[in-house]
């Protein structure tokens, strides 16, 4: 019987957190998705390099909703199963709350198990490969990316503002900043174009002057023109020097020791963060479905509504996860919020389990009925 009963909720659990981590995911894909398009239409690339960025940003969304739609879907089928009476009749059948509890549990650790494999490698790899495609987008076609009025970062190391632009792609009012040489090179010029070459994009600038500053001597020189010509970055150039953040690199490039040496303290102590960060998350998501199996198999068994449990199980899920954000924000400055990180993870998970167990159930029973006597006399 009891088989039975783990499978079904098991499948009912899983079901239900696939809806709504896919739900969730995709709504935070739709907002998400108005910048790429902005990208994709300004720099007129194909709709497959639009739809090939929206599917590799998919699993950091997923890794990112999962411990929330493991609470929702926990506390929305225990409480389905309670309405229907299934959880009283189990519960009248002999069955303990640690026993009822056993499918989520089963069911927690599949899921730890896959958001591990989500969090140290799919996502990091998905995500810098967005991060990639959408550089080359940006070098390949920056010249559509000019803006009017803002200076616009091209590639890396390349600013450039542009005062007015004509329907026909002529530009007045110039100012670029190089810094693509050992001396950073600034170029104000009154008109310019851009071309296109077999050996890639130039801009051809008209009536202006190029600034430059040794770093060495600190000696100005400029340099006054009719025309010049500056190359603009090719998406190889603007790919491979591009730095990547934290939750672009997997889980070995973040502990890689000859990778660490290149590093600033200040990335190094984020990379720390980060890899506790993916240790403990999946920890933190078995804390959120234990404490809603506790709030509901512990709570009284009434067909009139657990709806007082549910926010409660909310709130509490809901400090955890300040708590939680709390010390990630430190761990990245001392290694007290690591350790933080997996304490605010393991103790709720230690302690959902103790309240499930026959002398957590009596030390809850013991506690309910105190408050009872407290409320009385009030």
């Amino acid at each position: 019987m009891f088989n039975v009963y783990d499978k079904y909720i098991i499948r009912q659990l899983l079901l239900s957190t696939l809806v709504i981590a896919g739900s969730l995911s995709m709504i935070i894909l739709l907002t998400q998705s108005l910048r790429l398009i902005e990208l994709v239409l300004e720099s007129n690339a194909s709709g497959a390099s639009f739809f090939t960025m929206m599917a590799l940003s998919l699993p950091r969304f997923v890794e990112a909703v999962l411990p929330a739609s493991v609470l929702i879907a926990t506390l929305f089928v225990l409480h389905r199963l309670t309405m229907d009476s299934e959880m009283i009749v189990m519960r009248a059948s002999g069955a303990s709350p640690l026993r009822m509890a056993k499918p989520v549990i089963k069911m927690g650790l599949i899921l730890m198990g896959a958001l591990l494999i989500l969090s140290l490698w799919v996502s990091p790899t998905s995500i810098a490969h967005m991060h990639t495609l959408r550089q080359e987008i940006r070098a390949q076609y920056g010249h559509l990316l000019f803006r009017e009025g803002i200076f616009n970062s091209v590639g890396r190391n390349l600013t450039a503002y542009v005062q007015a632009r004509a329907p026909d792609g002529q530009l007045t009012g110039l100012m670029l900043h190089d810094t693509r040489g050992e001396n950073p090179v600034t170029i104000v010029a009154r008109s310019g174009q851009l071309i296109s070459e077999p050996e890639g994009q130039k801009i051809l600038v008209f009536d202006g002057s190029r600034q430059e500053i040794d770093k060495h001597t600190g000696k100005f020189s400029r340099l006054d023109f009719k025309q010049y010509t500056l190359d603009m970055p090719t998406s190889a150039e603007d790919t491979s020097e591009r730095w990547r953040e934290p939750d672009e690199r997997t889980i070995g490039e973040l502990t890689d020791e000859a990778q660490l040496a290149t590093e600033t303290e200040v990335d190094r102590l984020q990379f720390r963060a980060e890899v506790h960060r993916r240790l403990t998350t999946p920890l933190l998501m078995m804390a959120f479905a234990l404490l809603a199996a506790v709030f509901l198999l512990q709570g009284s068994f009434s067909r009139g509504g657990q709806m007082h449990l549910i926010v409660l199980a909310s709130i509490t899920a809901l400090t955890l996860q300040g708590l939680y954000l709390f010390a990630y924000n430190l761990a990245k400055k001392t290694l007290i919020g690591c350790i933080l990180l997996y304490g605010i993870s393991a103790v709720p998970v230690c302690m959902a389990m103790f309240f499930l167990l026959p002398s957590g159930e009596r030390l809850l029973l013991r506690i309910s009925e105190s408050l009872r006597r407290m409320r009385r006399k009030a």
